[in-house]
């Protein structure tokens, strides 16, 4: 009893055990992840991918702009440092003068106040005997003549007293004449200086000027280089992204792939004995007409309702009646490639069902342009037709 109960809870033990590594199998993960779901996937990280690749060029674009006004301004900024090294120049030159004209000045009025204080000199001594001349008269010739010792004392006190004051009208004149021109002088230095102050005060605003605006530029190029680093920094990510987005769209189409059981080399789409009545590229016209038409597929003929088989896996996205091909079926295989079979009598799938290699997709007919009961085959690269035998296996 006891060896039947143990044996029981072996069993229930393992029943289990079957049961949870049953739950977490491949297989059933595979099972659980349809087609639809990966295609569904798949369109989400495309539209996702072509949103980055948008934002990625609009970070590029603002990069570029960013790049010509960095550029431009570092233009700026040197001009207005050549400017401004140019004013401080100028200022240099300007105030080197206006010292030259301050020692001028100072030269100048130091010898305004030394002819002056001769002037003041001579004009006291002139004063003194103008005055002495009021108080006790001009002494006469005879005056002179009699307090002379001799005559030639006489002539000699005479000739004193006129070069005297000949003299000192004539000193008092120059001096006049020297402190006007010193004057003159004085304020034509004034005046230039004056000219001198003016500008430096210009340049001294330009300066100031200029010394603004350069200080606005580099803000501006510090502003532009903060820009700058974080659209690159974004940029960078977004690249990234983009590089996983892609990683993660390969992964899925070849899930997708995997799902369609779709393979490498395509199988002809009859497998009875057939011959091709029609190849690929241009023809005389089928309908005897005039001329010669371009036949974008192969015709194979064979007898009505023979088995047409999906020449490689996918999904079907077309299967109805076109007045062309008549009854036809589309086979989508990847995103480029594609498969057409047309003038069908009959269709077997449906649009959106996935078909395996080799499965039955219609049965041969003469619907739409045709001239009897034959398969109209063609396979699509990116929407242009190909020639099949190109990718055919060799019969």
């Amino acid at each position: 009893m006891f060896r039947k109960t143990k044996i029981l809870s072996m069993l229930v033990c393992l029943a289990l055990l079957f049961t949870v590594f049953s739950a977490f199998s491949p297989k059933e993960e595979a099972e659980a992840r349809t087609l639809s779901q990966v295609e569904a996937d798949l369109k989400q990280y495309q539209d996702l991918l072509t949103k980055l690749q948008g934002t990625k060029s609009q970070l590029s674009s603002k990069i570029g702009d960013l790049d010509k006004q960095s550029s431009y301004t570092s233009q700026q900024l040197n001009i207005y440092i050549d400017e401004i090294e140019y004013l401080e120049a100028e200022i240099a030159i300007t105030e080197e003068t206006i010292e030259a004209y301050n020692l001028k000045l100072a030269e100048t009025e130091a010898s305004i106040t030394i002819e002056e204080e001769n002037l003041a000199y001579y004009k006291d001594m002139y004063a003194s005997i103008v005055r002495h001349s009021f108080i006790e008269g001009t002494p006469s010739y005879f005056e002179l003549l009699f307090e002379s010792e001799n005559f030639s004392d006489f002539l000699s006190k005479v000739d004193n007293l006129n070069y005297f004051l000949d003299y000192t009208d004539t000193i008092m004149k120059e001096i006049e004449i020297v402190t006007e021109d010193l004057e003159t002088k004085k304020a034509n230095y004034e005046s230039a200086k004056q000219t001198l102050s003016v500008y430096q005060a210009e340049l001294d605003t330009k300066k100031t000027d200029l010394e603004q605006k350069k200080a606005a530029l580099e803000q501006k190029a510090h502003d532009i280089g903060t820009s700058l680093a974080q659209l690159k920094d974004q940029y960078s990510t977004s690249d990234a992204r983009i590089n996983e987005v892609r990683v993660k769209i390969e992964a899925l189409k070849k899930e997708r792939t995997a799902l369609l059981e779709v393979n490498a080399d395509f199988i002809w789409p009859l497998k009875t004995n057939f011959r091709i009545s029609s190849g690929f590229g241009w023809r005389s016209n089928p309908f005897g007409g005039r001329g010669t038409e371009y036949h974008s597929g192969i015709d194979l003929p064979a007898p009505l309702g023979t088995p047409i088989y999906a020449s490689n896996g996918g999904v079907v996205t077309k299967s109805q009646y076109s007045s062309g091909y008549g009854n036809c079926v589309v086979i989508k295989h990847d995103d480029i490639t594609s498969t057409l079979y047309a003038h069908a009598s009959r269709l077997a799938v449906k649009p959106g069902q996935v078909v395996k290699q080799g499965e039955v997709i219609a049965y041969v007919g003469t619907t739409g342009r045709s001239t009897g009961y034959h398969l109209h085959f063609m396979i699509m690269v990116n929407g242009t037709a190909r020639d099949p035998i190109k990718y055919l296996p060799k019969r």
